[in-house]
């Protein structure tokens, strides 16, 4: 049971590691709008625009890469920018491209300057991207004790019986045993999830 527990664990932080990711291109995909904006581009040429900045910068296979492409494409197939900002922000569930496709929406619909709009966005963003990386800096010492110190106890457990083979057999082997090696596994289980939420701050 443990190991469907574990693959679960690892899946949600592949998840959130690729949302970090794509919250930091996103913020390298806004500037790059909002430069092509300011030399005269029109919001839907400024996005193609910005498309050719991220490949210089991140290649093919990036997914903000891939985002913008498919912006673009739909552009041309007469949808409207605005719901294609609300589409991506629901699929990537990123706080700050929700507020930034909520103020985008705004602003197109109301005519306020795009391009100074979409500077002070990609500005906070950055702001809070720096903030997390700050805070990751100054905590990641003690997030790596933490992984050591959740591993400690599998590591001493397969030592002792590795070198005394029956060390164990009282508590694997009896109803009294059992019952306190299951209760140890609970407060290790509770112990590695507060852990885990202990050293993950949000901004």
């Amino acid at each position: 049971p443990g190991f469907y527990f574990f693959t679960k664990y690892k899946k949600q932080e592949k998840i959130r590691k690729r949302k970090e990711k794509l919250n930091l291109s996103f913020r390298d995909a806004i500037m790059a709008v909002g430069t092509a904006l300011k030399v005269g581009y029109s919001v839907e040429n400024a996005f193609r625009e910005a498309c050719r900045d991220l490949r210089l910068i991140y290649g093919e296979e990036e997914d903000i890469l891939l985002e913008m492409q498919n912006i673009t494409r739909q552009i041309s197939n007469n949808i409207t920018i605005e719901q294609l900002m609300k589409d991506l922000a629901k699929r990537s569930g990123i706080e700050d491209i929700q507020n930034f496709a909520d103020i985008f929406f705004i602003a197109k619909r109301s005519g306020g300057n795009m391009s100074r709009i979409i500077q002070n966005t990609a500005e906070t963003i950055s702001s809070k991207i720096e903030v997390q990386r700050e805070i990751s800096t100054i905590i990641s010492a003690k997030q790596y004790e933490q992984k050591i110190m959740n591993m400690v106890p599998v590591f001493i457990i397969l030592y002792v019986s590795i070198s005394s083979p029956h060390f164990f057999d009282s508590l694997y082997h009896s109803p009294a045993g059992i019952l306190i090696m299951t209760g140890c596994l609970a407060v290790y289980l509770v112990a590695f999830l507060l852990a885990g939420i202990i050293t993950a701050i949000e901004v």
